[in-house]
C-alpha cells in the first residue's frame, strides 16, 4: 500500500479514505479475493468484479484476478449458472444455491479482464462460460423480454428486500448483457455479437415501457 501513488486531490478526507480502502483491498488479496478478512473469507462473484475493477488501478494483481476467473469456471455446467461464491480452502468447493445477477456478472468481469489486460487467450477460452450464464437468463424472461416477477427473488441486488424490485433486476441484465456483447465483438464473434444487441435492444426497450416514469423521469 505504501508503494501506491496517492490519490489525485487535495481533499485530505478523501485521501484518508483512499488509504484504507486500499489497505482493506490489499488484506482481502490472498489466495482469493475474499470477502473480508475477519468473515468467512469467501470468493464472491459480485464482490470479485468491485475488488477487480479497483485492482487494475491500484496493485495491478492481474494474476489474481485470472485465477479466480478459472475458479468459478471450474464449476461450469453447460446448462446452469455459476456459483455465487466459492470456498479456496483444503478442498475446493461451491454452494447449493444461485444468485441470478452474480452469475450474469461473470460476462462483465471478463469483458473488463479483456479491456485491461488484452489477455485474449484467457477471454477466448471463458467465453463459453460467460455465454452461458446469459443463455441460462432466458427462462427468466417473458415473451417481451421482461424479467418474470415470480423469478425476481432469485436475484440479490443488495441486503433487504426492498431492493429486490423487478427494474433493479432487469437494469443488472442489461448491463451484463451490453458487457457480454462488448466481449464478444472484442473477440472477434462479431455474429454472435449482432445476434446479442439485437436481444439487448428488445429487452431494453421493453424495460423502458415497463418501469420508466416520464413524469417523474425516473425508473
Amino acid at each position: 500500500v505504501s508503494r501506491l501513488l496517492p490519490i489525485a486531490c487535495e481533499n485530505e478526507k478523501l485521501q484518508t479514505i483512499d488509504r484504507v480502502a486500499a489497505k482493506t483491498l490489499a488484506e482481502c488479496m490472498q489466495a482469493v479475493y475474499e470477502d473480508g478478512p475477519k468473515r468467512d473469507r469467501r470468493l464472491w462473484l459480485g464482490d470479485f468484479r468491485v475488488q477487480a475493477l479497483t485492482d487494475y488501478h491500484t496493485f495491478k494483481n492481474d494474476d489474481l484476478i485470472k485465477r479466480c476467473l478459472y475458479l468459478f469456471a471450474y464449476f461450469w455446467k453447460e446448462d446452469d449458472f455459476l456459483p455465487p461464491c466459492i470456498f479456496e480452502k483444503t478442498v475446493l468447493y461451491d454452494v447449493p444455491y444461485h444468485l441470478v445477477d452474480y452469475a450474469l456478472l461473470f460476462a462483465a468481469v471478463l469483458a473488463e479482464y479483456l479491456e485491461h489486460t488484452g489477455d485474449a487467450e484467457t477471454a477466448r477460452e471463458l467465453f463459453p462460460v460467460a455465454k452461458t450464464q446469459i443463455d441460462c437468463h432466458d427462462s427468466y424472461l417473458d415473451a417481451d423480454g421482461i424479467i418474470l416477477p415470480d423469478k425476481v427473488e432469485f436475484y440479490f441486488l443488495d441486503h433487504g428486500d426492498i431492493y429486490k424490485q423487478p427494474a433493479a433486476a432487469q437494469g443488472v441484465f442489461l448491463f451484463c448483457l451490453d458487457r457480454f456483447c462488448a466481449l464478444a465483438s472484442a473477440l472477434g464473434e462479431e455474429k454472435i455479437a449482432e445476434e446479442y444487441r439485437e436481444k439487448l435492444e428488445k429487452c431494453r426497450s421493453a424495460a423502458k415501457k415497463r418501469f420508466y416514469c416520464p413524469a417523474e423521469q425516473r425508473f
